[in-house]
């Protein structure tokens, strides 16, 4: 290749930052969990569940009110009513009580009370509670009086009867749940006001004997209950998103917690369309009480036949006595209801499981196992110890309802001799029946002089571990820090911060920069290769970096997209970046931007059916609400390569192979239907050109790129093959600037004219 081609090829452009458009809100304001139970756990009970947007509410023990409280109170806050009494002149209407109650619909439950039905109904904006009196008492003339015995942990001052609402907070002035005015409404639908009053542990609801005289039954008595904490309803964290091109009905799968209180966070599982418009379906959720759900991860599998595969989310339970579980949720693609079943990580004596994570494979590749890795404590109680060791195992999802572990939980990493934390792995891979998952982790041997280093291990579906143990960082000067991996047959990205501090083993996620390396990992292989050493893709300014999640576009087989965020008093940036082939970053975007604000990284995906990167995130406003957010990372729009002007050489085409998107690994030029086994003179410049070749013994045609030394990149031999072709590689580099790429080829033919040489048209590829 010409030294000037070759240059131009390789140099590193100052490039601007790329646009984006504003992030779109994840809106969870209209989003409802159905009530329901699932299975016990590690000896507790779930119990009978349901929740909107700024609440959750029990009913298997009377009726219970959770207001989302978020973190900055440490223990759940609860407010519970029973009901005591409902009296009509000085009668007691109660004459039977069925405590259990029973489900009356996705979103009502009711308790049956002989002559009144309390019942509650789930909505968005709180539980609506009802009384509903079949018909008019045949004895007792006066008030008809409702009392109930409220408990929790919120109080309200005493207040005398009024028609106005209540509200009840927790000691420290926060206002945490509201009771609203309560109305009776009778069988006509008149309204007539009734007033509420509360003194210490008994709310005591009445309608004025004149007032019950006109109203026919059956007669409803409407209060509602509602969050008043509304600026801390979506305190969202541990964010992952999968996305599946087969999907039957939404695109956007979603996992993410909220807490109810420091010590309760609650999972949940949507799905979205695409434009993340809507509150979603959820599809799974934990909610209870009982537990604290977080860490979630979410990959899929490919379907056999007419079924479209599954879903799998898997996560960890930490339990009020002191130790922890991952479980995981399958569902199938095609099923957007609510399914709250799990399946469980065998128990082992004292030891501790957490921070899990999962990998599937790509649609339709038949596939139908995950493999889940998880970080694992010993000890009776979790602790997060010095000698942190890793486990997997692979989950066969058609096997059962909720999958069969393949074989027994083996260790992955490297035993004793490390500490070893935070497991990844590539969340898409290709499979078949010959792939490979590949892990990733940071490992510290406990030295003074140690460092974390991010090591990795290929694992077979078809035998396990089948690689040694390698590094797949950089230069281990500085602790590397919260690795992800995404990629498959043999290409694969990790990313990764590092700490550049004198801080001896740091434990949190936040580092002065972000790097990427490329990885080589073929299956079959037995040690990672890394041909373009480490990328630092955000330099060290401060410790404020939080490296994301990455994907891998496998229709170009080169690009990866990457997330990261700076945060910190001052400064709020969300950053999404698309990586090429040799690890360089392409572009860069920021797709949320607010001084004062922080951003977590969240997940991201590859989207097959719009060419472009997917990613999710969450942004903790500082005491307001942590928002959802959602955005695209897309291609630039380009022009395909073309043809142009007069082919001198009847048959043939120039042609240019693959993307022309920088960061391509994998372009070539290509001509065909040429003259077989002759000498090819390719010329390559950044201009076209018209020039009459007629005085060079070319009659009619034309020399159509500029060869003036200033824009001439080129002009390289090839040699067509029998059938009249040649290919020539062409790798974009990630860096290189953008432009127009003209080509020509001059095929050697002595009998053409007195020159020897037949010119095809030209080709133009836009390099973009």
């Amino acid at each position: 290749m010409n030294h000037r081609f070759q240059t131009l090829f390789s140099v590193t452009a100052a490039l601007g930052l790329a646009t984006a458009a504003p992030s779109q809100q994840i809106d969870t304001t209209q989003s409802r969990v159905p009530i329901h139970t699932a299975a016990d756990d590690a000896g507790l009970p779930y119990g009978v569940w349901a929740a909107g947007a700024t609440y959750k509410a029990s009913f298997h023990d009377g009726f219970t009110f959770v207001p989302l409280m978020g973190e900055r109170v440490q223990e759940v806050q609860r407010w519970t009513w029973r009901t005591e009494s409902i009296r009509c002149g000085g009668v007691e209407l109660i004459t039977g009580r069925t405590r259990a109650g029973e489900q009356a619909g996705d979103w009502r439950y009711e308790y049956d009370l002989g002559a009144a039905i309390e019942a509650y109904d789930v909505r968005t904006d709180g539980v609506e509670q009802t009384f509903v009196i079949a018909a008019r008492p045949a004895a007792g003339h006066g008030d008809l009086v409702i009392v109930g015995r409220i408990g929790g942990t919120l109080a309200s001052t005493p207040r005398g009867p009024e028609h106005a609402a209540l509200t009840f907070g927790d000691g420290a002035a926060i206002t945490a749940v509201g009771y609203g005015a309560a109305t009776a409404v009778d069988a006509n639908g008149a309204r007539v006001p009734m007033t509420t009053a509360v003194d210490g542990d008994r709310l005591e609801l009445r309608l004025s004997a004149t007032a019950l005289e006109g109203l026919e039954f059956p007669l409803t008595i409407d209060p509602l209950l509602t969050n008043q904490v509304f600026g801390i309803h979506t305190e969202a964290f541990d964010l992952d998103i999968y996305r599946d091109d087969d999907t039957r009905f939404g695109d956007a799968w979603v996992v993410f917690s909220t807490r109810a209180a420091a010590n309760d966070a609650d999972l949940y599982v949507r799905r979205f369309p695409d434009d993340f418009t809507g509150p979603g379906a959820t599809v799974y959720s934990d909610i209870t009480t009982s537990w604290s759900t977080q860490r979630g991860s979410v990959a899929g599998t490919a379907g056999t036949g007419p079924i479209p595969g599954r879903v799998v989310t898997v996560f960890d339970r930490d339990y009020p006595s002191g130790f922890r579980r991952v479980r995981w949720h399958a569902h199938d693609k095609d099923d957007a209801t609510l399914i709250p079943s799990h399946g469980s990580v065998p128990f082992v004596a004292n030891t501790n499981d957490w921070r899990p994570d999962v990998g599937g494979t790509r649609a339709q590749s038949g596939t139908t196992s995950v493999f889940v890795v998880m970080q694992r404590e010993s000890g009776n109680l979790f602790q997060n110890g010095p000698s942190s060791a890793l486990y997997g195992f692979e989950l066969d999802t058609a096997a059962a309802a909720q999958g069969t572990i393949v074989g027994s939980v083996v260790e992955v990493g490297a035993g004793t001799l490390y500490d070893e934390e935070r497991p990844t792995i590539n969340q898409v891979a290709a499979g078949g029946s010959a792939f490979s998952w590949v892990l990733a982790w940071q490992a510290h041997d406990n030295t003074p002089s140690g460092r974390w280093t991010v090591y990795g291990r290929r694992w077979s579906i078809t035998g396990g571990p089948a690689s040694v143990i390698s590094p797949l960082s950089g230069i281990a000067l500085h602790d590397e820090i919260t690795p992800a991996i995404a990629g498959e047959q043999g290409r694969y990205l990790v990313t990764y911060g590092n700490y550049v501090g004198s801080t001896w083993k740091p434990a949190g996620p936040g580092a002065n920069e972000v790097a990427a390396t490329r990885v080589d990992w073929p299956h079959g292989t037995l040690s990672a290769q890394k041909p373009y050493g480490q990328r630092v893709l955000a330099p060290a300014v401060g410790f404020d970096f939080r490296a994301g999640d990455c994907a891998f576009d496998w229709e170009s087989a080169s690009h990866w997209g990457v997330t990261y965020t700076r945060v910190g008093a001052t400064v709020g940036q969300f950053r999404a970046v698309r990586i090429g082939f040799d690890g360089e970053q392409v572009e860069e975007v920021y797709p949320y931007l607010a001084n004062g604000y922080q951003p977590y990284p969240g997940g991201m995906v590859f989207d097959e059916d719009h060419n472009r990167f997917t990613f999710a995130f969450f942004v903790d406003t500082g005491g307001a609400s942590n928002t959802l957010w959602a955005n695209h990372l897309t291609y630039p729009s380009a022009p395909l390569s073309s043809n142009y002007g007069t082919n001198c050489h009847a048959g043939s085409w120039l042609l240019w192979e693959n993307y022309n998107r920088r960061g391509n690994e994998n372009g070539a030029i290509r001509l065909v239907q040429a003259r077989p086994l002759s000498g090819v003179f390719l010329v390559a410049s950044t201009a076209s050109a018209a020039i009459a070749l007629d005085p060079y013994g070319i009659p009619g045609c034309s020399a159509l790129v500029d060869g003036s030394p200033s824009i001439h990149l080129a002009t390289m031999v090839q040699v067509t093959n029998a059938n009249g072709e040649f290919n020539l590689p062409l790798p974009l580099p990630s860096q290189m600037p953008v432009f127009d790429l003209h080509l020509q080829a001059f095929v050697v033919d002595p009998n053409a004219n007195a020159a020897g040489l037949e010119p095809t048209h030209g080709l133009l590829v836009p390099i973009r």
